[in-house]
């Protein structure tokens, strides 16, 4: 499972994922939790989000991964 902060404007992720929970905050974003199939999926999902999106809460290994897979997409801009 992860969790992620998103902008308002992200809330398609609703709409096209199933979520475990979803939760609004004051400023307009929200947090939503997913349970998700693998890490490639994650990378994928938050490469379409875009930078506003947050990674909150995500198991050590995947955090990782996300981390790894950020490293990776800057070095094709550099």
């Amino acid at each position: 499972r992860v969790v992620l902060r998103l902008p308002a404007t992200a809330r398609w992720v609703t709409e096209t994922y199933p979520v475990e929970e979803v939760r609004d905050e004051a400023d307009g974003s929200f947090t939503v939790t997913l349970a998700i199939a693998g890490e490639a999926w994650l990378e994928r999902l938050l490469v379409s989000l875009g930078p506003d999106a947050q990674v909150v809460d995500a198991p050590s290994e995947l955090a990782k991964a996300v981390t790894r897979a950020a490293g990776r997409i800057l070095a094709r801009y550099r």
